[in-house]
C-alpha cells in the first residue's frame, strides 16, 4: 500500500491568527493591508516575525529590526506578539485537522503531517479532502492554509510551500521533474545559507541540476569510468572540478570530498526515497 502523507501548513500563521481575531471584533484585515506582527510598534524595536503579503511587496523580510522595516514602508502597520491567541489558534486548527486522519504529527505551532494511508474508502479522492479540510478552517476558524500532498513527509512539504495562500497541491514522485526540479536550490528543504552558497559556487543553482549533478557523483564512487552520457550542462562545472583534483592539496581535496558526499546525502537520490521520513 503507498503511502500518503498530507502537510497543512498556516499561511503567514502569527499574522493571519491576529487578522482573524481582528476582523471578528470589527477591525481592518491586517492581511489586506502593510503590516506585520513582532516588536514594540512605539518605541519601534524588537524584530519582525511574521509579515502581510502586502508589506512584502515593499521589502520587508522577516527577522529584521522592526525600525528598518518602517524606514522601507512608513505606513506599515506593527502590532505586538500575542502568544495566548496563537497556542489558543494552533490548537483549534489542529484539532479539525487531526479529526480527518488516523494519525497526526505536529510539525511546529502551525504546521501538521497527517498519515492519511488506508484511507481511500473513506476519502477516496485526495485533493477533494485536502480542499475540505482547507475550507473547513477558514469557515470555522478564519484563516488559510496551505495543503502539500505527497507518498513522504517530505515531498508533501515541499508541495505545501508552491504557491500561496490557500492552495492545495500535490508532489508526486512522477511529478518531481516537472515540478521540482526548476526551483532554487534554495528551495530544497534543510538547505542553509552556507550549503547554498557552495552549490551556487558550483554553479548548481536549481534543485534539478543538484540531482542530476548526483548521478554523476554515483559513477565516481561506483568506479564507473563512463561518464560521457553525464555531460549535460548542468553537471559540466561538478565534472571540471573532479578532473582538477589533481592539483588541489590533499587536505582540500579531502574536505571537499566530504562536502560532496553531504549535498549528495542532502539531495534528491537520499531524501526522496520512502524509506526517509
Amino acid at each position: 500500500m503507498e503511502r500518503l502523507i498530507f502537510h497543512v501548513d498556516v499561511n503567514s500563521a502569527f499574522l493571519s491568527w491576529e487578522a482573524a481575531s481582528r476582523v471578528k471584533a470589527g477591525e481592518p484585515d491586517l492581511r489586506e493591508i502593510p503590516s506585520a506582527v513582532g516588536g514594540d510598534p512605539r518605541t519601534r524595536t524588537g524584530i519582525i516575525v511574521a509579515k502581510s503579503i502586502p508589506a512584502k511587496k515593499y521589502g520587508v523580510q522577516t527577522g529584521e529590526p522592526v525600525a528598518m522595516a518602517l524606514r522601507k514602508c512608513p505606513n506599515l502597520v506593527v502590532v505586538p506578539s500575542d502568544f495566548r491567541l496563537y497556542t489558543k489558534n494552533s490548537q483549534a486548527f489542529k484539532a479539525i485537522c487531526k479529526s480527518y486522519a488516523p494519525a497526526m504529527e505536529s510539525f511546529s505551532i502551525d504546521e501538521v503531517f497527517l498519515d492519511m494511508t488506508g484511507t481511500s474508502l473513506i476519502y477516496p479522492d485526495p485533493i477533494a479532502t485536502a480542499c475540505e479540510i482547507k475550507d473547513k478552517i477558514y469557515q470555522e476558524l478564519g484563516f488559510t492554509v496551505n495543503v502539500g500532498i505527497s507518498t513522504n513527509k517530505l515531498l508533501a512539504k515541499m508541495a505545501s510551500d508552491f504557491e500561496k495562500p490557500n492552495k492545495v497541491h500535490t508532489l508526486f514522485p512522477e511529478e518531481i521533474p516537472a515540478k521540482m526540479w526548476p526551483l532554487p536550490i534554495r528551495d530544497l528543504l534543510f538547505l542553509g545559507k552556507a550549503s547554498e552558497k557552495k552549490l551556487v559556487d558550483f554553479g548548481i543553482c536549481t534543485i534539478g541540476e543538484l540531482g542530476k549533478g548526483s548521478l554523476l557523483f554515483r559513477h565516481f564512487w561506483e568506479k564507473r569510468p563512463d561518464i560521457s552520457s553525464s555531460s549535460t550542462p548542468e553537471v559540466l562545472t561538478i565534472l571540471r572540478f573532479w578532473k582538477c583534483r589533481r592539483r588541489v592539496k590533499a587536505l582540500a581535496w579531502r574536505r571537499l570530498s566530504m562536502m560532496i558526499l553531504y549535498l549528495w546525502s542532502r539531495s534528491s537520490l537520499f531524501y526522496w526515497s520512502n524509506a526517509m521520513w
